[in-house]
């Protein structure tokens, strides 16, 4: 026991000398108490950062949705674009042998000008076409009058004449391959292109079709009105004319038969021979109206009033207003004043072209009325340019009402009296059409 003791004692003495010679452990730190201006500086970053975050996200949001809406306008303008585009290229088209322009189209132009209104930088040229029938030659011409009348039309509406271009085709470029009347319908037109503004075309509004057509109908019914005006002043100065004419030829006749009297009772003639001739100046009397020739005194037939001054329109005025009815459609408003023209002024440089439309206005609604008006046209101006298009007229009417060897004979009298005219080349081609 006492070995072990000792070595206990030993080890122990070791420990603690061990203990008492070995590093010291330092002593504990005390944990750092919080500051509060740190914490708030803390706080205000998060929130300052907070806040960048929240508006980056915003500007991304809204860069987003201006691109959406700068593609949705842009793809919108491109639909619109091309709906304005389809619109203005909608075709006219013309009856045979004809460049007015019929009622029904008169509706496709109004929309052009609203169109072409609402785009001011928009420029177009209109290209005139016809089916086969004719010549080259005629059927150039033909096709540069239909597309001068939709130009017209569009200018006589506020469009700028600047902005428009024409050009003929002529027969050149048929739209549908075809030999009868179904392929020459569709071939007789007027198309129209745009030459320059049009890659961001804008919709004219519904009010401005409204007030553009308001405009139009407006335009027609000044037009008609100053045409009635022209012819009321016209007839209302006939009228005193008349009047006063027939007070004249009353103190004429009374003077005359007291101067009968005396004769008879002078000269001892029969009582036979004065009553003949009273009958005559009563007769005379008894006449509607005044020869306009010998009783007109204005310069190039113009009549006069009792003043002696000219009274009425003037022969263009007339013309014009009657030729702008015409064109218009309005067939009736028009033949009255061309008859009016013809009777105020039937010398005038434009009698022929006055009396071909009175045919032209009877030529659908009464065909016999406006043959009648052709033949009255070449018997009364044989060398006028009116005169062959009157025979050949004659000619197409002939056709109409079954009679070709009527129709070949008409044909015959345009080749052999107007041999160079364009109506000729389509007198022959009728001509080897109807060979027997």
């Amino acid at each position: 026991m006492k070995p072990v003791s000792l070595l206990f004692v030993i080890g122990l003495s070791a420990a603690v000398t061990a203990a008492s010679c070995g590093p010291k452990t330092p002593p504990e730190q005390p944990a750092p108490q919080p500051n509060a201006d740190s914490a708030a500086q803390a706080q205000a970053e998060a929130e300052r950062l907070a806040r960048e975050e929240a508006d980056r996200r915003a500007r991304e949001e809204a860069e987003r949705a201006a691109r959406a809406r700068e593609a949705e306008e842009a793809a919108a303008n491109a639909r619109t674009t091309e709906e304005v585009r389809n619109m203005l290229a909608a075709m006219i088209h013309f009856e045979y042998d004809k460049a007015n322009i019929r009622s029904d189209d008169a509706g496709t132009l109004d929309q052009k000008v609203a169109i072409l209104q609402a785009n001011s930088n928009l420029r177009i040229r209109i290209h005139g076409h016809c089916d086969e029938r004719g010549s080259d030659e005629y059927n150039l011409a033909l096709g540069n009058r239909r597309a001068q009348s939709a130009k017209q039309y569009l200018v006589s509406h506020g469009i700028d004449g600047g902005r428009i271009e024409t050009q003929s085709w002529g027969e050149e470029r048929p739209l549908v391959d075809g030999h009868d009347e179904s392929a020459w319908s569709q071939n007789r037109r007027d198309e129209f292109e745009i030459i320059g503004g049009g890659d961001a075309l804008v919709r004219p509004s519904l009010r401005g079709d409204l007030n553009g057509a308001e405009a139009a109908r407006k335009a027609e019914i000044d037009s008609a009105l100053a045409l009635v005006a022209a012819l009321q002043q016209a007839l209302a100065a006939q009228q005193a004319y008349l009047v006063q004419l027939r007070g004249d030829m009353r103190t004429d006749l009374l003077a005359v038969q007291q101067q009968l009297v005396s004769v008879q009772e002078l000269t001892g003639q029969t009582q036979q021979r004065l009553s003949e001739q009273r009958a005559r100046l009563e007769q005379l009397a008894r006449q509607p109206e005044p020869v306009l020739s010998a009783a007109g005194g204005g310069a190039g037939g113009v009549p006069v009033g009792p003043s002696g001054n000219p009274a009425g329109p003037g022969p263009d005025q007339m013309y014009d207003l009657s030729l702008q009815q015409y064109r218009r459609g309005s067939v009736s408003t028009a033949r009255l004043g061309f008859r009016e023209f013809l009777r105020v002024f039937p010398a005038h440089e434009h009698a022929p072209d006055a009396l071909f439309y009175v045919g032209e206005s009877f030529e659908k609604e009464a065909p016999d009325s406006a043959a009648a008006v052709y033949d009255q046209v070449v018997k009364t101006y044989p060398n006028s340019p009116r005169a062959p298009s009157a025979l050949y007229k004659l000619g197409l009417l002939a056709e109409q009402r079954g009679d070709k060897v009527g129709a070949r004979r008409f044909y015959a009298r345009v080749i052999a009296g107007y041999p160079r005219s364009p109506e000729a080349d389509l007198a022959r081609q009728n001509q080897q059409r109807l060979r027997p």
